[in-house]
């Protein structure tokens, strides 16, 4: 495979044609819901209830500065380090922060279509390196647009915005090597890490085996000289992101879901069913991963054309660079513990990666499309292949035990039999055209026709599986209206809500303080919170504790139905259906004091339904020596059973000292508390290396207590201040500073080296 050079005009028409046909293929999937919806578009699951809101809220407060600490994520968190995972650093949210926030849900329909166009045109950048006929390159560019990973990951709406900029790490370091162009790569490197900087790490172990393949084994003397510059374009790239990637990393090694480890026979070979599911993967278009219950993004279906091209031109070609790249991905995706390299080695099973293996499976299609005499022989057997692979999962089906195979089949055989029947037919389609149409352009072009119909198809089943005329509505409403009324009542800016769990990620958009959430990135101290009280989260707050909510301070719970036993304080429609809020009486303040402490080892060692008790009545320290200056140890009588516990005079005790004239903001927030002794304040807001803290003007020491703070308090009227400053954005943005300033001089200094030599 050779570059091929062709005159800018002619390049740009090409542009425009990939464009155009992205344009058309993604319109004609998506603009029927945006109509059906009446401008908005949704999707059920995290799309509706955790990216929309997220989006809404992140413009929100850029906008109005509160950019440091977020009191509306969870019990609150570092605002860059939490959101950079979902939209902070992409392109596609910027353009947004053009519009006022609650616009997002009729944005959302369009920015999925440009999605589709920028992640069309940076594929026929890359692809049309290796081809002579660019039509091909079209071709390509639609096939990498409309993947089966592209449809699998509707529902995760920030997944669509790293395949569209990821081949641009592959033009970059292609111009870098083969063209002597420098600076692009550290451009491109710079862009995929502000993307999402979890995807990059992925993304740098696919560049890594990209180099070695694609240079260093075919021609190592040579090679091997490139390596420092290529190093230092990377580094240099990803310091132009540290502004971000910094406080990001910093918060994402405090989340315990990056800690999951794999032991033993887990490292090498997965269940069968994981196997089958690969399998479907590269063979079936995707499903919906909300019916199959399988969250992993395991798709790699080229649509219309399936896998047949890709297995000939591995067949053909077996020492090719590209045949060992895409065989050692395969390698890489079937063993475990190479797989979760893309992940930083978390045990957790993802395929999340494979956007990058679709990229490979579609330029050794299009290869084999550029020169069809060579490959003709070995295509027919993968076609041949392909055509036994979707056909014999069609005939598995109906033997297999449907109960039993849920993630691999889905709960319908109705719906895997369209998959499979789809998938069938666009191969025999492709197979007779392959044969049977003699000129290149005329095939070319029955190819994208075929695979845009395709595309369509395919979005459009897996768009209108996702979606519910009624919880749609809902859904908007939620981010729209739902909390309209909710800081008008009493106290609202000083306690926290407790919404229904259909609502998780409303306070976000409203800017209520609240305790639950659905979300993955966190601050570290939330998890170990939730963890030390026996009630572990993972990517939802489901503890439900009344004790916990009065610790927690929740003065405020949402429901959509009533409740028997409670007192009503507002009820009101948000334009779909009734709210009901109800107000807690045993609620405690932000803020407050105790007279014991407790150990985290002692702690730790009760059972769980006794912790909540005693966090009423006792400070968690990791020593005693933190504390015991001014506070006692816990006795053990009030811990030893149940009947001991005084709940009533416990939280009667916490409020008598406890915090007045609450006031957050997006650097901290300030109370005043009045104690008559020495003593120490518990704060219910998670434990962050960037908060600093002061009484009366005077800085002190903060401990962590089970993922929450606490600070010493002398005798008398304290007046506390809290102030965050996000770890690492400092630092960060000194190192963009330099790495913008490295990157400028290298620049210079290689071009005046290369204007010389020509001299």
């Amino acid at each position: 495979m050779t570059k091929i050079s062709l005159r800018p005009q002619s390049i740009k028409n090409y542009i425009w044609k990939v464009l155009l046909l992205c344009l058309v293929t993604a319109s004609t999937a998506f603009v029927p819901f945006i109509i059906k919806g009446n401008g908005i578009f949704v999707l059920l699951n995290d799309f509706s209830t955790q990216q929309i809101p997220l989006c809404i809220g992140a413009n929100d407060a850029i906008k109005s500065g509160d950019i440091f600490w977020n009191w509306s994520i969870d019990l609150g968190s570092n605002f860059i380090g939490v959101l950079s995972f979902y939209n902070l650093g992409t392109p596609f949210f910027w353009l947004t922060l053009l519009f006022p926030a609650k616009a997002f849900p009729y944005l959302a329909g369009w920015i999925y279509i440009l999605k589709y166009c920028v992640a069309g045109l940076t594929a026929f950048l890359y692809l049309k390196r290796f081809l002579k006929n660019l039509d091909l390159a079209v071709l390509g560019a639609l096939l990498y647009a409309f993947s089966g990973f592209q449809t699998i990951n509707l529902m995760f709406y920030n997944f669509h915005d790293v395949v569209a900029f990821f081949p641009l790490m592959l033009v970059g370091l292609e111009s870098l090597i083969e063209d002597r162009k420098f600076g692009l790569f550290s451009l491109a490197v710079a862009i995929n890490v502000l993307n999402n900087f979890f995807f990059f790490v992925g993304e740098a172990v696919f560049i890594i085996l990209y180099f070695i393949f694609r240079w260093l084994i075919p021609d190592f003397k040579r090679t091997i000289k490139r390596i420092p510059q290529c190093l230092l374009e990377a580094v240099l790239g990803i310091g132009l992101a540290a502004f971000m990637l910094l406080p990001s990393v910093l918060l994402t090694l405090d989340n315990p879901r990056v800690a999951v480890r794999m032991t033993g026979r887990d490292m090498l070979v997965y269940q069968t069913d994981r196997y089958i599911t690969l399998l479907k993967s590269v063979f079936i278009p995707a499903d919906v991963m909300a019916e199959t219950k399988d969250y992993t993004s395991s798709s790699a279906y080229l649509p219309f054309i399936g896998i047949g091209l890709t297995i000939g031109y591995v067949l053909s070609k077996p020492k090719k660079w590209l045949s060992l790249l895409i065989i050692i991905c395969l390698l890489f995706a079937g063993i475990p513990v190479l797989n979760s390299l893309f992940y930083g080695l978390n045990g957790n099973y993802y395929a999340r990666w494979f956007y990058m293996l679709v990229l490979m499976f579609i330029l050794a299609a299009v290869v084999s499309l550029d020169n069809i005499p060579e490959h003709r022989k070995s295509a027919g057997v993968g076609f041949a292949a392909a055509i036994i692979g979707s056909g014999g999962f069609l005939l598995v089906l109906f033997r297999a035990d449907l109960h039993k195979r849920p993630t691999v089949w889905g709960p319908s055989v109705q719906t895997f039999a369209v998959y499979a029947s789809i998938a069938l037919a666009g191969v025999i389609a492709a197979v007779i055209l392959y044969y049977t149409v003699k000129d290149s352009k005329k095939l070319a072009a029955l190819l994208i026709a075929g695979v845009m119909v395709f595309s369509a198809t395919t979005t459009i089943i897996n768009i209108a599986k996702q979606q519910d005329d009624t919880q749609d509505a809902q859904y908007f409403y939620n981010v729209q209206t739902s909390g309209s009324q909710l800081l008008e009542l009493p106290d609202a800016d000083q306690y926290r809500f407790r919404i229904d769990w259909k609502y998780d990620n409303t306070a976000v958009v409203n800017n209520t303080m609240t305790v639950n959430s659905f979300i993955t990135t966190l601050n570290g101290s939330i998890f170990e919170f939730y963890e030390n009280i026996g009630c572990p989260r993972r990517i939802v707050t489901l503890c439900e504790d009344p004790l916990i909510d009065t610790l927690l301070s929740v003065k405020y719970e949402v429901f959509t139905a009533p409740q028997e036993s409670k007192d009503t304080v507002l009820i009101y429609s948000d334009g779909s259906r009734t709210l009901y809020v109800y107000e807690k009486s045993d609620v405690l303040p932000i803020g407050f004091t105790y007279d014991y402490y407790i150990t985290k080892e002692t702690f730790l060692l009760l059972p769980m339904e006794i912790r909540p008790y005693v966090l009423l009545n006792a400070v968690v320290v990791d020593t005693a020596s933190a504390v015991d200056d001014r506070l006692n140890l816990l006795p053990n009588s009030y811990y030893e059973s149940m009947e001991s516990i005084d709940i009533t005079g416990a939280i009667a005790e916490r409020k008598q000292e406890s915090g007045t004239n609450f006031k957050r903001d997006s650097k901290g927030f300030s109370v005043d508390i009045s104690t008559k002794n020495d003593t120490y304040a518990y704060f219910s807001v998670p434990y962050d290396k960037g908060w600093s803290a002061s009484v009366n003007g005077s800085a002190v020491s903060i401990i962590n207590s089970s993922g929450m703070m606490v600070i010493p308090l002398n005798a008398g009227d304290n007046d506390i201040r809290f102030d965050y400053h996000t770890p690492g954005l400092t630092a960060g943005f000194i190192i963009t500073v330099c790495s913008a300033l490295i990157l400028a001089l290298y620049w210079v200094l290689v071009r005046r080296r290369i204007k010389d030599s020509t001299l």
